[in-house]
């Protein structure tokens, strides 16, 4: 136990030996006494008492002002309304103190307390680490380690639970070097508590049991009584329902009899838990009525927050409509108290509840708030439970901006790496990687782009924001033609990607080969169908307020014989470069003209590199090879000379496709057709010509 002043010998004895119940009542005769009998109460959770003793030395002009206001604030942590004041009170003190002492140290410990529960986290770091440093100067080891739990915590809270592990690793050794038993086991409690929001169960019991075996055996029944509340929860997330009924029934029946009744609050709403996902819904009412009585008259809006949830979740179990307002009111509180992982499981509750009542709209904002603060706090192991009801209800969410993600063919990158599975292939700006997202549970594919060495940084910058625009547009798309974009970010190195859905199938670029390679013409039916679904996804994009502008075969691939385009948003980098590159020069035949002289663009750009893809599907080439010896004199050819007849190179194919498809090839926009939709309409209306001819 830390103390940061003199005090008589039998207080230091007990309190150096971790035996505060020793002196926790003792006399007191001086502000000595009363400072380190307050000590030794905070240590049993006695928290009116100490703040009693404390306040015995203030005003009286004693040396020990200063620590016992330190003391005070510590013991205002958990209550809300004082947080600004514990650490305001704190870093004062820390300021003033003699530098390097006991006292500073606590002090900047206490003030990295207070920030953090201020949700300061940044800050909180930056008191904790000097709280460290400073005992690490004065070889006071216990500080240290306490001090390091304090920031595993902290970085727990931040979803950086390598980070937390770090600490509580580090805490572990220096107690272990101590012999601080009881110190070790708080220690991995801590670990499994941290295992336990990584969604690693096993591993948060292994930690629960190794605690376990040293409370006992140091007869810590306080410890005890937790740790069996924390296995418990951890059963219960396993699905082990009986398991984590016996654990919490066991920390219950500890806590009453030592008078527990933080303990005994918590392990009877966890029960209730049990009893409902068990179906006991009569003992859940009965169990609630103990989590009520247990509740302490004084208790912090932390404990009304678990109560609501709580209550919600038997509520709505029972399919009563009042489950809404308490699951509400849980979210609202876990929220407002900095708690993303409490938040994010009433949140899930309270989705669910919303949706049995038909309130959708509601529900989907807060999975989608669920989500992104599953992201943004590292609490990735909710994800694929949130992912599941969005994909049960059709929501679309939009494109998540990510950074700091690492890529690799390392399984061990962990659930903030892309593992690579294979190369899909390159392009004239990035390498396309089939990877696995260990965060959405599922293939993706990745598109590291290029852009470092071909722009200078403020045209790179200019360019990647017009592109996050009409990814962000085309995310909320939902069409069976359209890949979804799952991430725009950037990798740790820097580099730029887009994450889209993994679509397996051949490219149309395939299919067009293999038809020549074998000599033989592409069937009519065939192509018209799927340049009408083609078209049909243009009219989806174009609605969302997107021009694809690198349509061709390479990104069109058919799955299920269907085909689904991709690689949008991505070609507003092409053609703008300072360098000619063959991989562009490759692409320039399916630009409109107008792209191609770089003038104005609308949808109506899209359907001429349709048409180019139907006259090279229909007849085996190109409607135009550029001619020119520069990349200059290319692309003027291609945007002035006219095309020959489709008729030319594929005599058989009816007058009124032909039609269509030179339409669909007009230099000027005015003179193709007026959009996508009236495309797909003309393309079936001769599909069903060619069928009734065909009869």
């Amino acid at each position: 136990m830390i103390y940061t002043v003199s005090i008589g010998e039998r207080f230091k004895a007990a309190l150096d030996g971790n035996r505060p119940a020793d002196v926790a009542d003792a006399d007191c005769k001086s502000p000595e006494d009363f400072y380190a009998r307050g000590v030794a109460r905070t240590a049993m959770g006695r928290v009116d008492d100490a703040r009693a003793d404390f306040n015995r030395p203030l005003g009286s002009g004693s040396t020990l002002e200063d620590a016992c206001r330190l003391e005070l604030a510590y013991l205002d942590v958990r209550n809300p309304g004082a947080i600004v004041n514990v650490a305001a009170t704190a870093r004062q003190i820390a300021e003033k103190s003699a530098r390097p002492s006991k006292l500073a140290a606590r002090a900047f410990h206490i003030a990295g307390l207070g920030e953090y529960k201020a949700s300061n986290t940044e800050t909180a770091v930056d008191r904790l680490l000097e709280a460290a440093k400073i005992y690490q100067e004065i070889e006071c080891e216990i500080g240290r380690a306490q001090v390091l739990d304090t920031l595993g915590m902290v970085q727990a809270a931040r979803g950086r639970l390598d980070d937390a592990v770090h600490h509580y690793a580090l805490s572990l050794a220096a107690k272990a070097t101590l012999g601080d038993r009881e110190g070790i086991a708080i220690s991995l409690g801590n670990m499994g508590r941290v295992q336990l929001q990584a969604g690693r169960f096993e591993r948060a019991i292994d930690c629960f049991r190794a605690d376990l075996k040293i409370a006992e055996e140091i007869q810590d029944q306080r410890g005890i009584a937790r740790i069996f509340n924390d296995m418990g929860r951890a059963l219960l997330a396993l699905g082990e329902h009986a398991a984590a009924r016996n654990a919490l029934e066991r920390s219950l029946e500890i806590a009453r009899k030592h008078g527990y009744s933080e303990i005994e609050f918590f392990a009877s709403k966890d029960l209730v838990h049990v009893a409902v996902a068990e179906g006991r819904l009569d003992d859940a009412e009965e169990i609630l009525k103990e989590a009520r009585h247990a509740l302490p008259s004084d208790a912090e809006s932390y404990f009304h927050a678990h109560l609501s949830l709580a209550e919600g979740t038997w509520l709505a179990a029972k399919g009563r409509p009042e489950a809404v307002a308490h699951l509400r009111a849980a979210t609202e509180n876990f929220e407002r108290l900095s708690l993303p992982d409490y938040e994010i499981a009433a949140r899930i509750e309270l989705a669910k509840t919303l949706l049995a009542d038909n309130e959708t709209r509601e529900a989907e904002q807060c999975l989608l708030r669920g989500i992104e603060s599953a992201r943004t706090q590292g609490l990735l192991r909710f994800l694929p439970l949130l992912n599941e009801i969005m994909t049960q209800l059709d929501i679309v969410e939009g494109a998540v901006e990510e950074k700091q993600r690492s890529l690799g063919h390392d399984a061990a990158l962990g659930e903030r790496g892309y593992v690579i599975r294979g190369h899909l292939g390159s392009g004239a700006f990035g390498d396309v990687f089939r990877v696995y997202d260990a965060q959405r549970t599922q293939e993706a594919a990745l598109k590291v782009l290029r852009l470092a060495s071909v722009y200078d940084p403020q045209q790179r910058q200019r360019l990647v924001d017009s592109a996050r625009a009409e990814l962000q547009a085309t995310a909320h798309i939902r069409h069976p033609g359209i890949v979804r974009v799952l991430a725009i970010g950037t990798l740790a190195d820097g580099r730029e990607y887009v994450l889209q859905e993994f679509v397996a199938g051949h490219s149309l670029r395939h299919v067009i080969a293999k038809l020549e390679e074998e000599k033989r013409p592409s069937e009519i039916r065939d192509v018209l169908s799927c340049l009408a679904e083609i078209a049909f996804a243009l009219a989806a994009l174009h609605e969302a307020g997107v021009i694809h502008r690198d349509l061709k075969p390479d990104n069109i691939v058919l799955r299920d014989n269907r085909p689904v385009l991709l690689d949008f948003g991505i070609a507003y980098f092409s053609g703008r470069t300072k360098q000619a590159d063959a991989r562009i020069v490759g692409t320039l035949p399916y630009m409109s003209p107008e792209q191609l002289l770089g003038g104005r663009l609308d949808n109506r750009s899209d359907l001429y590199s349709l048409g180019v893809i139907a006259y090279e599907w229909l007849s085996g080439i190109r409607p135009l090879r550029p001619h020119g010896a520069s990349l200059l004199e290319q692309v003027r050819d291609l945007a002035t000379r006219a095309p020959a007849p489709l008729s030319e190179n594929r005599p058989k194919v009816p007058e009124n496709v032909q039609s269509l498809v030179m339409e669909l090839l007009a230099k000027s926009p005015r003179q193709r057709p007026a959009n996508a939709l009236e495309t797909a309409h003309r393309c079936n209306s001769l599909l069903s010509t060619l069928s009734a001819d065909s009869k």
